[in-house]
């Protein structure tokens, strides 16, 4: 054991330039020792830093990340709960497809990987994701396809980074469409699939202020089709109609874009969705707004009394009372309001039993029936 080694233990394993500091305060000459000390590398072990990849694809689909965002809390409309997305390290161009389990990530890929070769030209030649049970089972297929497979070191999501920092561009944009437009975290799914695509259509400093639409398709995008997320709109509602009477229109919001239509999706007041080319937009107006509080929250339902859907009114014949009232659930039973009353009257009592219930909170649960992807990308 040398000097150094002798005074690096005695200083409890402190750091080389600490070691040294110490030393030369003590007028102890010696050079630093290259010796290992396994002590220090068993206890102090941490992440090594991560070099800038200086890797230049030339072609589409070359390399493509592949991640799945989820599970979210609040489940979509169409009864989603996490999304896959599809990153060409080429263009940046995104695809995104809604889905209800891990499970259908090869079926969504198989989907991905024809119609994205069928759109550029390209064949995949390389997918990168990381060790999940639903990407290695992408691995057979992969092979039979001639594509390389390639995973992140365990516990290293940093080598998946690309695609990683997408969702959380995805995520925080959405919300402020949700927010911007005043609707339930349930739209979350139309939310999503619009910001992906005008996220495509955006210029992309590391692409030279070139949007992943235009690196791909060599095309530029076309902005003037672009509305705002979540106001309100109006569609001709006559093909709809089912008498000479009915309006042509009503107001309905405005829910995104449709790559297989061009068109605007719009969510009608029966809670149905359309797509109608034939639509006038009001984006100074956005119908779940409430203007008169500022503070309101976003809830996720659609009640617009929060108290009322825990007290759910019965009609119920009291005899001897002389005026309604209401009775709320902490009041004395029936018995004792008879004696109080004189004479009969319609009055509105709330359930007395203090249990609260799925049906007094106004909630239900959609029954997820069938699988709907909502988004088909690589439309030129």
């Amino acid at each position: 054991m040398n000097l150094y080694e002798l005074w690096h233990k005695r200083l409890g394993h402190a750091s080389s330039r600490i070691v040294q500091c110490v030393m030369r305060m003590n007028n102890i000459l010696c050079n630093k020792s290259s010796s290992f000390c396994d002590s220090c590398v068993i206890a102090k072990s941490h992440q090594l830093p991560f070099s800038l990849s200086h890797t230049v694809y030339i072609a589409p689909l070359q390399l493509v990340f592949v991640d799945i965002w989820g599970p979210s809390h609040v489940t979509a409309r169409d009864g989603s709960m996490y999304y896959i997305a599809f990153l060409d390290a080429f263009s940046r161009y995104t695809s995104l497809y809604l889905i209800t389990s891990k499970s259908q990530a090869t079926v969504v890929f198989l989907r991905f990987k024809l119609l994205a070769e069928k759109q550029t030209g390209f064949l995949i030649k390389c997918l990168q994701t990381d060790n999940a049970k639903e990407f290695i089972s992408l691995t057979k297929i992969s092979h039979d396809h001639g594509i390389t497979h390639r995973f992140t070191c365990p516990h290293t999501h940093e080598q998946n980074g690309s695609v990683e920092r997408k969702h959380r561009h995805v995520a925080d944009t959405s919300l402020a469409l949700l927010f911007a437009a005043s609707l339930p975290l349930k739209f979350w799914g139309e939310a999503f699939v619009s910001d992906v695509h005008i996220i495509n259509l955006l210029p992309m400093p590391v692409l030279d202020n070139v949007s992943p639409h235009e690196k791909l398709f060599s095309s530029k995008p076309d902005y003037t089709f672009l509305r705002i997320f979540g106001c309100a709109c109006y569609p001709l509602l006559t093909p709809y109609n089912q008498h000479k009477f009915g309006f042509r229109s009503s107001l309905c919001v405005f829910l995104g874009y449709n790559n297989t239509h061009k068109g605007y999706v719009c969510l009608t007041p029966s809670r149905k969705t359309i797509i109608s080319r034939h639509v006038i937009l009001n984006e100074y107006l956005f119908p779940f707004s409430k203007h008169d509080n500022p503070f309101v929250l976003h809830n996720e339902s659609n009640t617009t009394d929060s108290t009322s859907s825990f007290l759910p009114i019965t009609v119920v014949y009291v005899p001897n009372c002389s005026s309604p009232t209401t009775t709320p659930t902490q009041s004395s039973p029936i018995s004792t309001i008879n004696n109080l009353c004189q004479t009969t009257s319609l009055i509105h009592v709330t359930n007395l039993h203090p249990m609260v219930t799925r049906a007094k909170a106004g909630i239900s649960k959609p029954k997820i029936l069938h699988t709907v992807v909502t988004n088909d990308s690589f439309q030129p």
